[in-house]
């Protein structure tokens, strides 16, 4: 399968934001020439993988970046594993129904009827565990396929994620945060807690095995953190010792390995 399929025709709609995120450790290895980089000075991406990536979700904010020592929440609540809490995809839709999902949008050509309506449109929660939820159509005469309403009416989207790209011939790992709308940088609140997802229907090329299900469903989780116009993804270097930590040793590729498909290209 194609793993670009699930974004061709996605839309993703998001305002600016000011919000603190999480540096972690840079890798040590020079990068000649550099690659492009944010005004926020993170490494833009063109593509990543999806095969390996790993993700965080925890049900509790972590630790204010400007709180008092002894206040509340100077501390995280819930310490992390081992591992970080870091997760593989399938973790994060554990409360899906997968073949009924997959069932879902292999249908919708044949579920599509004049009453319905010809796209999805999410809308994106920045919570503790952010989600898409799946809201009504614009157009009062017309509703969403039942099948959706009861499968894939809330689709989750990790705080957190830790993946692999190739950038200029050299394979790293970085990490992307998503911010949430209860966090703040100098008082001033985020404003992206509105943004929508829109889905085209039919779908094309739909999944046909629980994998592709996994890795359709992550262009849609992972959208959110794609930039505005560019579709690309800005991200931090992760330190080595991070990377195998969180994703494990055996599931990172090599510099010379042959590698899957990026995205979103």
């Amino acid at each position: 399968m194609n793993l670009l399929t699930g974004l061709k025709k996605l839309t993703f709609s998001c305002g600016l934001a000011t919000s603190i995120v999480f540096n972690f450790s840079c890798s040590s290895s020079k990068k000649e020439p550099s690659p492009p980089r944010s005004q926020k000075g993170e490494i833009i991406l063109p593509g990543i993988l999806l095969y390996n990536l790993h993700f965080r979700r925890p049900e509790q904010i972590g630790a204010s970046f400007n709180a008092i020592p002894g206040e509340e929440d100077y501390k995280s609540k819930s310490p992390s594993d081992a591992r970080y809490n870091c997760q593989p995809l399938k973790e994060l839709y554990e409360g899906i129904d997968l073949q009924a999902a997959r069932e879902c949008l292999q249908n919708s050509t044949q579920s599509a009827s004049l009453r319905n309506t010809p796209e999805l449109r999410y809308r994106l929660f920045r919570d503790t565990a952010p989600y898409l939820a799946l809201e009504p159509p614009s157009d009062s005469t017309l509703s969403n396929p039942e099948c959706y309403q009861k499968h894939l009416s809330q689709i989750p989207v990790p705080r957190e994620i830790f993946f692999q790209s190739k950038v200029r011939g050299e394979l790293d790992c970085y990490n992307s945060r998503l911010d949430l709308k209860s966090e703040e940088f100098l008082r001033i609140q985020s404003t992206l807690y509105r943004d929508h997802l829109h889905v085209p229907l039919p779908i094309i090329d739909p999944p046909q095995s629980e994998e592709d299900t996994i890795l359709f469903l992550a262009t849609w989780s992972l959208t959110p953190f794609l930039t505005r116009k560019e579709n690309t993804v800005s991200a931090k270097y992760v330190s080595s010792y991070i990377c195998r930590t969180c994703i494990g040793t055996s599931h990172l590729y090599g510099q010379h390995d042959k590698l899957p498909p990026s995205w979103p290209r």
